[in-house]
Order: structure tokens, then C-alpha cells, then sequence
């Protein structure tokens, strides 16, 4: 890490100021605070509950209780209706007014749904009011110790109207829409439906009341919405599921595509698993203390059979733990394999902070200044987050409901939620879609900010189940847009910092969010709630700070190296090696083709791999004439490369030496025979024009012919008899070697090539063929000779599609003016 990458970027620091003023400013404006049960904990709600049974005599300290938070959808109306404003003062519990979420508590036996017993619903506001209940009594209980079980229904309604008037409850303008009665085999049952116009949101108050025998068994006030916001939130819910069932399939998709390439890798001996592993258990433990803590609402909006609620939540949790956790970590294990192996290979700084953390080395500079980089960045992310969302439902007259708090206010200790979810959330999506996403796809379609588009798409479908922002914007559009626009956010602060920074930003902006309800809740307990969160959040700072002080820097020694990485660096070099050897052989070929009067000459090499063994050269020979040579060495690669090297430098030494092509051959031959490794050859052809006579004399060593096109469109080969170079010392060479003359006229064609080009394969191994070859230099003869290359290999190219190109190719063409 350089001294510049140690500072801490005064711009960074200013922008993250900005963004958490951002979040002040604007949270309150797009958050629903009022959507929060704002003073009473999970176990005040059930202990007021508890009281508030017994009162009645119920015998509930033999009952299991537990608690979650509902959501009536009533803030969102009044803001749909209204104003936001003016949401937030119907919704205001402390003046008992249309609570838009409630504490709902829940006491029952363990015992099989279909047993005779009694359930207890009751429903409480943010002051810890009961509101309403519902005292589930099935048929077969008896309920004579309240009275007779056979009321007349005016009876039966003195006792639901006593109830609301020793309630409070004003019910001034209410009038009865339905009075009811069933006869039952254990008593008779009376309802009543009492309601009264609400103009403002063009709704109904009711009372909804329920009288069995001669007990009150439900209490409910609420709010009737109009037909239209009902039918709207059904859609919604379609859509919902649409949402839900997509981000699944995304989350197995991109599960699939890494196990998929990290089996590759690790086989090709280029992934460690020792850290992953360590992060596979790391979110193996996190998840499953987020799966434990909600353990109390586990089993909410579930059923199996005849389980009892106990149950459910115990078969739940066991799916949880058993099945989705495992796979939550084996996602993050194959990310984390596979994106530190692609980060080795080209951008190892993004890897120093967490090499030290990685060694147990956790007070480190790199790590210091990468955490301080990813909590400004999430700052700004928070402030990016809420000014988008305030402005997108001012113009659009949209709507926010937030549904989150059910992972935070129910939970066992909500203190630590933020902590825990932070990490669950920023390790499963940056490790998914920071990390292997954009390395992935950058790699696949060669430019990162496509990729970071596509990934961040798909990031943005996938958090609507898995990173717990859970807004429920309308229209549903800005539901989509939000997170996109995070998910962008987040991939420019991958790419223009490091992994660890991407990740504690994200940690910062979902940990965040997770706060609100706490934040947003008063009371002495919530208070201290929110200090112990922020102290957990706070928990990578108190490291960062440790690094500041020691300023150590981590680095890897040869003996400390994991052998992975060890394998992914030397692969790194040879790839740098090759590259710099191409270049290398890029500069022995002709940089530009020969001006010459009365020719058009061009010709082109495309090796197969990083380096190759054709070869093509023109030689200027004394007396107005030129040497042109194209050969192609046994093999490819490197080792081919070097004897196309040899074999050019060999061939241009005797080129001026001899005017007969035949015998500089002869010359090279022997030459290379001493030089180079038994078995291996090459095949050349060598052919000098006449540039004032215009003949050709050219000679063959094994190499396949070259193509004569005669201006009338006929066509021969011309194919000399000879060997391939460094076969035979030259007895044997010399013998068979001859030369041949061809007088070119104006509208003739020559080329020559190498077998890569009729020799290319398509997914079906069929070849090119020379009959394709010359069909294409036959209508194209009337191009340039480097327009006919050029529609050769766009030819190609389409022939063999997605089939790999397995040899080099390279071409000569000669056309005659």
C-alpha cells in the first residue's frame, strides 16, 4: 500500500457528512416512523396481555405466549389519500388513532390444531393499550361459568355495549350494520358489526364484536379501506409472491453458476478453501442466530397439518438450520473461492486489508484504512438511499410501508439484530454479486461497467427477499429502482476501493436500516437497545482504530504464502511473460504491408494461443526484388514461437544471398536440423517476385499449396515438391526441393496461407475446407488484398461460432494491378 493509498481522501470524508445529513433530513420524510409499536418491548406486550387475561380470569399462566407485530396497511392509506403529514397524526398511537402496526399477542395450548382448547388474540398499540382481541373458543368447550349459553341477542349486545363504554371508546355515529345470530351445540354465538363513514380516506370505521354464550370473545376496531386500495394490495400480493419466487430463482441461479465454476477451478488447482471455509462457518453461525432469534415468529403465517403453533415453529426453524442456512454458506464459500482467485489474477490490492485479517493480523494499517473507507462509503449510501426514496415518492405521489421491524421488535434480543444482519446481508450479497458478479461478468463480457449494470440488476431483484430493506414503495417500479441504484453504488465502491471497504459499507447501510425501529422507539429500554447496537456496530471501528495506532502493514512471505496463492501468482507471471513474449513476436512480424507499383500485397497472423509458431516476412532482395516467406512450425505456443524466431531470423540471414528460392531453403534446412528438436519441423513457402518482369519463383517445403486465382477466375495450386525444415540434414532434402515459375499477369490473385484457416472447426468439428477458401477469394477478388483477408476471417469467425480457434492462421495475398 502506497502513502497515498493510506490517506483517507478529505472528499470521501465531506461526501460522508453529507450523506448522513442527507439521512436525517429525509428519513423522516420517507420513513413511516409511525409505523413503529413505539414503546413497549415484545415482553411488555405479552405481559400486559398476560395481566389483562387474568383480569378476566383466564387461567393463562398454563398457555404459551408469544408475540410478532402486524401491519394493517392503514398508514399507507392515509398517505395515499392525504398527505404524508397528515398520515402520521392519524396514525399516532398516542392519541389511540388509526394505528397503522400493532403488537398482536398470541397464548395457546400445545396441543394439536383440531384439539378442543382456547386461543387468545389480543391486539395492543404503541402504548401498550389493548385495542382488541380475539378469544378463539372452539364448539365443543363449554362456557357456562360466564352465564347463560343461550342469550337473546338484546342481552348479548348489552354485554358487547358495556364493553365499549367502559373501554372508552367513542362510538358516537356508529351504526349497526349487522346484528347476527348462530344457534351451535354448546351455546349460541351473536355478531356484531357497528361502522361509520370516514370521508377523509374514503373508508369505514367498525367495531367488529363477537359474543359467545354470555362471553365477549372479539373485540376488533378497524379500519374498512375502499374497495379500489383493497383490490390494489391484493395485486400487490400477487406481484409480492412474483417478487419473492424470483429472488429465489435468482439466489439458486447464481448458487449453481459458482458451485459450477469453482469445481473447475479448484480441480485446475487455483481456489483455497481455508478461508472460505472459515466463511462458510462464519455464515453457517450468523445465519443461524438469526434463524434462532426470530424463533418467536417463526411459525407466523405458517401451518403443517395439525402441529400446534409450537411446532411449526420448531419444524421451521429446522428447515432454516438444515437447509437454507447451509446453502446461504455454501454460497458465500464458492463466492469467496472464486473471487479472491480472479482478484489474485488482476487486482490483488483489493485483497491486502483482508490478508492481514485473513492471518490473524487484524491491527493493520491496510485493514484500518479499508474500514474507514467502507463506513464513509456507507454513510453515503445511507444519504443516497433515503434522498432517492423521499424523491421518488414526492414526484411520483407514491407511498412507503415498511415491514422490517418484524425482524427487529419481536426478536430475542433486537439489540444485536443490526449487528447480526449487517453481517448476514453484506457477506451474502457483495461475496454473490460484488465479488463474483462483477469479476464474473466482467471476465465473460470484457467490460466491467456492462457488468455492473447486469449485476447490479440482478443484486437488485435478489435483495427484495435477502437483504432486508423490505420497502414497499408504490408505484412498485421505485421498489426496483432503490436498490438498483445501491447496488450500482456498491459495485463503483468495489471497483474503486477493495472488497473489505464494499462490504463494511453494505454492512453499514443494511445494519442501518435494521436500527430504524429501534432508533425510531421510545422508551428507556429501546434507548439502551440503541446504544448496544451501535456499539456492536461500532465493533470494526474499535479494530480500525487499533490499526491506526500500530501502523503495521501486512505482507506475505514466501514461507507464509498459502499454496494457492502461490499457484494463482506464478500463474499470474507466466500470463504477464506471454503477454510481453507476443508483443515481442508481434514486433518480428512486417509492420505494414509493401508499397509496391503494380501490387497490392497484404498479409495478416492470428495466433491461437498468447504466442504461435506462423510466421510471414517480406524481404527486400537486391535488384528490385522481394522475398516472401510464410511458414508455420510444429506445435503451438511458446516453444513454437521460439522456432518461428529461429527459423526468421535463419531465412532472412541467406535471403540475400541467393536469388533461387530452393536453395535458401536448403540453407535453412540445415541449419535448423542442427538446431532444433528431433520431431518437430516446418513447413515454408518462399517465393521471390520480380517486380519489373512480374514472375514468381517459388519453392515448397512441405507446406500446404498456395493458391493461384488466374484473372478469368480459374484456379491452381501450386504446390513444388519438397520437405519440411529440420527433417532430414539436407541429403534427402536437397534432392526433392524444386523451384517453380509462374509469369503473373494484371487481375491475378496469390495467396498463401497456413492449414489454420482451412483446418478452423465449427461446434461440430467440421472443417473450413479449401473449397470454402477459394470461394471466398473468388468473390471478393475485386476487393483489396486486405479487404479479401478480411472477409476470410469474418467468414471464419461466423463458420465456427462458439468453437474455440485451435491453430494460428496466416495469409498472404498477392494481387497483380
Amino acid at each position: 500500500m502506497t502513502g497515498k493509498q493510506n490517506r483517507i481522501h478529505p472528499g470521501l470524508i465531506l461526501a460522508a457528512l453529507a450523506g448522513l445529513i442527507l439521512t436525517f433530513l429525509t428519513a423522516e420524510h420517507f420513513i413511516p416512523f409511525n409505523s413503529f409499536p413505539n414503546s413497549i418491548t415484545r415482553s411488555d406486550a405479552i405481559s400486559i396481555s398476560r395481566d389483562y387475561l387474568k383480569k378476566k380470569g383466564y387461567p393463562v399462566d398454563q398457555y404459551e405466549s408469544t408475540a410478532w407485530v402486524t401491519d394493517t396497511d392503514n398508514h399507507r392509506l392515509a398517505w395515499k389519500y392525504t398527505s404524508y403529514d397528515r398520515a402520521n397524526e392519524l396514525t399516532d398511537s398516542a392519541t389511540h388513532g388509526l394505528f397503522s402496526a400493532r403488537w398482536q399477542t398470541y397464548f395457546y395450548q400445545n396441543v394439536n390444531q383440531s384439539a378442543p382448547q382456547r386461543k387468545f388474540y389480543l391486539f395492543l398499540d404503541g402504548t401498550g393499550k389493548v385495542t382488541g382481541f380475539s378469544f378463539v373458543l372452539y364448539e365443543k368447550i363449554e362456557n357456562a361459568e360466564f352465564g347463560n349459553p343461550n342469550l337473546e341477542q338484546i342481552e348479548a349486545r348489552k354485554i358487547f355495549d358495556q364493553f365499549l363504554s367502559a373501554d372508552g371508546l367513542d362510538t358516537t355515529g356508529f351504526a349497526t350494520i349487522e346484528a347476527s345470530s348462530v344457534h351451535q351445540e354448546k351455546r349460541t354465538q351473536h355478531t356484531f358489526k357497528l361502522q361509520k363513514p370516514f370521508p377523509e380516506l374514503e373508508s369505514k370505521l367498525q367495531i367488529y364484536g363477537m359474543v359467545s354464550g354470555s362471553e365477549l370473545t372479539v373485540v376488533v376496531y378497524e379500519l374498512i379501506p375502499p374497495e379500489k386500495f383493497s383490490s390494489e394490495k391484493a395485486d400487490f400480493q400477487g406481484i409480492g409472491f412474483l417478487i419473492f419466487l424470483g429472488s429465489v430463482v435468482i439466489f439458486f441461479f447464481v448458487l449453481i453458476l459458482q458451485l459450477g465454476v469453482f469445481l473447475k477451478k479448484y480441480h485446475e488447482g487455483e481456489v483455497g478453501v481455508k478461508t472460505a471455509g472459515t466463511l462458510f462457518w462464519i455464515m453457517l453461525i450468523v445465519s443461524s442466530f438469526v434463524s434462532l432469534s426470530k424463533f418467536p415468529v417463526a411459525g407466523y403465517g405458517f401451518g403443517f397439518g395439525e402441529l400446534s403453533y409450537t411446532w411449526v415453529s420448531i419444524v421451521t426453524l429446522v428447515i432454516k438450520l438444515l437447509i437454507f442456512n447451509p446453502l446461504y454458506a455454501l454460497a458465500v464459500f464458492s463466492a469467496w473461492s472464486i473471487g479472491e482467485s480472479y482478484l489474485r489474477e488482476s487486482h490483488s490490492d483489493k485483497l491486502a486489508a483482508l490478508d492481514g485479517l485473513i492471518n490473524k493480523q487484524w491491527a493493520n494499517l491496510h485493514f484500518a484504512v479499508s474500514v474507514a473507507r467502507g463506513y464513509l462509503a456507507g454513510f453515503i449510501g445511507l444519504g443516497l438511499l433515503f434522498l432517492s426514496g423521499w424523491i421518488s415518492v414526492t414526484l411520483t405521489g407514491g407511498t412507503n410501508n415498511l415491514t422490517f421491524y418484524q425482524d427487529v421488535l419481536p426478536v430475542y434480543a433486537p439489540f444485536a439484530t443490526p449487528f447480526i444482519v449487517g453481517i448476514y446481508y453484506s457477506l451474502l450479497g457483495e461475496l454473490m454479486f460484488r465479488l463474483f458478479g462483477n469479476l464474473y461478468l466482467t471476465r465473460l463480457l470484457k467490460n466491467k461497467w456492462i457488468a455492473g449494470l447486469i449485476s447490479a440488476l440482478l443484486w437488485a431483484a435478489f435483495s427484495q427477499v435477502f437483504w432486508g430493506m423490505n420497502f414497499f414503495i408504490e408505484p412498485l417500479w421505485i421498489s426496483f429502482a432503490i436498490p438498483f441504484l445501491i447496488g450500482f453504488y456498491l459495485n463503483l465502491v468495489f471497483w474503486k476501493t477493495d472488497i473489505l471497504s464494499t462490504v463494511i459499507a453494505s454492512f453499514t447501510i443494511s445494519g442501518g436500516i435494521s436500527m430504524i425501529p429501534l432508533l425510531a422507539s421510545s422508551g428507556p429500554v429501546y434507548t439502551l437497545y440503541s446504544i448496544l447496537a451501535l456499539l456492536l456496530m461500532a465493533i470494526p471501528a474499535f479494530l480500525m482504530i487499533a490499526g491506526f495506532i500500530t501502523k503495521k502493514k501486512f505482507t506475505y512471505n514466501p514461507d507464509t504464502t498459502p499454496a494457492h496463492i502461490r499457484r494463482i501468482t506464478e500463474r499470474v507471471r507466466m500470463v504477464k511473460e506471454l503477454e510481453i513474449a507476443r508483443q515481442v513476436q508481434m514486433k518480428l512480424l512486417p509492420k505494414r504491408s509493401p508499397d509496391i507499383k503494380g501490387f497490392d500485397i497484404a498479409g495478416i497472423c492470428i495466433p491461437a494461443l498468447e504466442v504461435g509458431g506462423d510466421y510471414y516476412d517480406f524481404i527486400d532482395i537486391p535488384n528490385g526484388n522481394i522475398g516472401i516467406a510464410v511458414g508455420d512450425v510444429s506445435g503451438k505456443g511458446l516453444p513454437a514461437a521460439i522456432y518461428m524466431t529461429l527459423t526468421k531470423g535463419i531465412v532472412q540471414s541467406h535471403a540475400d544471398e541467393f536469388i533461387s528460392p530452393s536453395v535458401v531453403l536448403s540453407k535453412v534446412n540445415q541449419l535448423l536440423y542442427k538446431s532444433i528438436e528431433k520431431g518437430n519441423f516446418v513447413s515454408m513457402f518462399y517465393a521471390i517476385l520480380n517486380l519489373e518482369t512480374k514472375k514468381m519463383v517459388l519453392s515448397r517445403a512441405g507446406h500446404n499449396p498456395a493458391v493461384y486465382l488466374f484473372k478469368d477466375e480459374q484456379v491452381k495450386n501450386l504446390k513444388p515438391s519438397g520437405l519440411a525444415l529440420g527433417l532430414e540434414k539436407g541429403e534427402l532434402f536437397d534432392k526433392v526441393i524444386r523451384d517453380e515459375e509462374v509469369q503473373l499477369v494484371s487481375g491475378d490473385v496469390v495467396v498463401f496461407y497456413t492449414d489454420g484457416y482451412t483446418e478452423a472447426m465449427n461446434e461440430k468439428k467440421d472443417e473450413f475446407g479449401e473449397d470454402r477458401l477459394i470461394s471466398i477469394l473468388k468473390s471478393t477478388r475485386l476487393e483489396t488484398a486486405e479487404k479479401m483477408i478480411s472477409a476470410i476471417n469474418k467468414e471464419i469467425k461466423g463458420f465456427a461460432g462458439s468453437a474455440h480457434q485451435h491453430d494460428d492462421m496466416t495469409m498472404v495475398v498477392i494481387k497483380v494491378l
